[in-house]
């Protein structure tokens, strides 16, 4: 435990908060080490200096560049770089073959892998309004009697049937999506296929590229970050190269855009007991 401490400790004093600056001039940082079925790692967060926030999903390309400044799921070219291409290779491929832990929650993989393509990093949002996914889309008589009944119940019986029915909504929008997509991750699963790019994925899979895009952003609730990447790539976590050459040892970087989710996971790991 201390021994690995002491390897953390070197990681942010001599890498992350070090003149090279490798993800941006760092304000604080905290992190926590667990140990999980016997092996320690660590859950971090780091502020950056002047940061940027997310205001409109579809209009942001200073966090797009800051993203792709420091954060990649490529995997590197093995000639140009094949010290980065190995420890890629030996760390952050994620498996096939998905254990026990990636289907917790009855999914067949929580932490979303094989990950869509993209052409390009985007910030994704659901592809509906407020008014679509608490009834909106619903007929008139049926709206009618909806407003009458919500004329007669106190405000917080109504948030929560507004909040059952856009939970529906949103479920009932993602099954759907999951479905089209079917081809798509048949196609990422098989080991024996191959595919030059996303385009070529896509045609194999009969979709277009507007309504892929579509699709995918329907399998979301909120704002997620999707990265750039070839659909050769869909395995490999994201990384920083200048971490990942350091730290030789897997990791999971990313932007936050959800502030109060963060602040409830880390402090859910900082009050959680160590179990060895």
């Amino acid at each position: 435990m201390r021994m690995f401490e002491k390897r953390v400790d070197a990681l942010m004093t001599d890498l992350i908060l070090s003149p090279a600056q490798p993800i941006g001039p760092v304000e604080d940082y905290l992190f926590r080490v667990e140990f999980a079925r016997g092996s320690p790692h660590i859950h971090m967060v780091v502020w950056i200096e002047d940061a940027p926030g997310v205001q409109d999903p579809e209009d942001c390309p200073d966090v797009i560049e800051f993203i792709d400044r420091y954060i990649t799921c490529q995997m590197p070219d093995e000639k140009a770089d094949p010290e980065l291409h190995k420890i890629v290779s030996e760390v952050q491929i994620q498996s096939r073959n998905h254990s026990k832990t990636c289907r917790k929650g009855n999914v067949s993989c929580r932490f979303g892998f094989p990950r869509q393509p993209m052409d390009k990093t985007i910030i994704a949002s659901a592809p509906w309004n407020d008014d679509e996914d608490t009834g909106g889309n619903m007929k008139g008589a049926e709206k009618a009697k909806d407003a009458n009944d919500a004329q007669e119940k106190e405000c917080g019986t109504k948030d929560s049937k507004k909040s059952k029915k856009s939970k529906k909504f949103v479920g009932k929008k993602q099954r759907e999506a999951k479905e089209k997509l079917k081809p798509v991750r048949d196609f990422l699963m098989d080991a024996n296929a191959s595919f030059e790019d996303l385009s070529d994925l896509l045609e194999k899979c009969k979709m277009t590229h507007d309504k892929y895009q579509e699709t995918v952003k329907a399998l979301t609730s909120g704002m997620v970050v999707m990265m750039k990447h070839e659909p050769k790539d869909c395995w490999v976590n994201g990384y920083n190269p200048d971490l990942l050459r350091a730290w030789n040892a897997n990791m999971d970087i990313q932007f936050i855009l959800d502030e109060f989710s963060c602040i409830m996971y880390m402090m859910s790991y900082v009050a959680k007991p160590n179990t060895r």
